[in-house]
């Protein structure tokens, strides 16, 4: 059968698309050993015509590499994409990448490359850990950024503790030295000793040192542990403006727990500078509470500060200068009103003697009777 006339060709028409790019022509090198010019590509210049320092070889490094690389693990966790272990915490389930986990944990990667069970396992369950914090830290390894607050730092730390990621942890630690309070200090301190965060530990103490006042006046004063009220009571550097408020201090938090706290009141009137107290409070306030006639350890040291007082007075003789006649920092040198009637108060600088006034040779003669 005859065929027909070729279709016209149309100036208008469309060209033919492709579905790849063409290749180039492979390119023509010249010998550079002859003097042929021909061909496409032209002799290259050496480095010496060049006058370079330049080497022929080039490293290429794309800075945003980890970055994307990362990015994409993230997409891949969003989308539950090529995930090879779910991390069970509470009622939720984590699917998530070994690899991942591993790079950010050293609880995981102890986990995943040793001979444990949980290795094999495809779900992985982790106790007492809040679900919340966990969900955090999950993020946190993917994308490096995680949220603190002041209701979720704490079990963002204590999670961070136990999966030793330890760049989080920090992070936390820094976060509650920036929002310590005098209603929280004292908590914190708690949390970070059961943690063992030395430098939080540091930072507490040192804030409840110089608001010690305001600290006394919380709820959580109650829950202060003996050791950092001894540690307290024994620093020079504590911030008050006398020594009464030290001991009143002291008195508040063992009435809080009486029958519990009794035994230590004896350690903690020893570090209380009671040769400093007015002789009227010492006398009218100290030597008549009724846990401080109870204890014979308390009356000595009681003892000891009435007879520091009489010397001065130039009515005993040969007294112990102790520790405990050394003001502390925050109110040494400075003129202090102790609280004597205007009627009997001398000079009273706490760097220079003081006369002890009329009153206190009554008192005394009540002393001696009953010693």
């Amino acid at each position: 059968m005859a065929q027909g006339p070729p279709l016209p060709h149309r100036s208008d028409s469309l060209p033919e698309y492709q579905l790849i790019p063409p290749i180039p022509p492979k390119p023509q090198f010249v010998d550079t050993q002859s003097d042929k010019n021909t061909g496409i590509l032209k002799k290259m210049a050496t480095l010496d015509q060049l006058n370079m320092d330049i080497s022929v070889n080039q490293e290429f490094e794309s800075k945003n590499h980890y970055r994307n690389c990362f990015k994409t693990f993230h997409d891949y966790y969003m989308k539950g994409q090529l995930c090879d272990i779910d991390i069970k915490v509470g009622e939720k389930t984590f699917a998530c990448h070994r690899v991942i986990l591993s790079s950010v944990s050293n609880y995981f990667r102890t986990m995943f490359m040793s001979e444990m069970t949980e290795s094999r396992q495809r779900e992985v369950t982790i106790h007492d850990i809040d679900e919340s914090a966990m969900e955090n830290l999950v993020q946190f390894a993917y994308t490096a950024k995680i949220q603190l607050t002041t209701e979720n730092v704490q079990p963002t730390l204590y999670a961070a503790s136990i999966l030793q990621i330890e760049v989080v942890a920090k992070a936390c630690c820094e976060f509650m030295k920036k929002h310590l309070h005098p209603t929280n200090c004292i908590g914190v301190h708690n949390f970070a000793h059961q943690h063992n965060r030395i430098e939080l530990i540091k930072m507490a103490d040192d804030y409840i040192l110089e608001n010690f006042l305001e600290v006394v006046d919380t709820e959580e004063f109650k829950t202060l542990p003996f050791d950092l009220m001894e540690k307290l009571v024994s620093s020079p550097d504590l911030n008050v403006e006398n020594e009464n408020q030290v001991y009143e201090g002291v008195m508040k938090w063992v009435k809080m727990d009486t029958e519990n706290r009794k035994c230590h009141l004896g350690k903690l009137i020893s570090k209380i500078k009671l040769p400093l107290l007015s002789t009227t409070y010492l006398l009218q306030t100290v030597a008549t509470e009724e846990l401080i006639r109870k204890d014979l350890e308390c009356r000595d040291y009681l003892d000891e500060a009435k007879a520091y007082q009489m010397s001065l007075a130039s009515l005993v003789s040969n007294v112990r200068i102790s520790e405990n006649t050394r003001p502390r920092k925050s109110y040494a040198g400075k003129n202090v009103n102790r609280h004597w009637s205007d009627k009997y108060c001398y000079s009273t600088s706490v760097s220079t003697n003081y006369c002890v006034p009329e009153i206190f040779s009554i008192h005394y003669s009540n002393y001696v009777d009953e010693n």
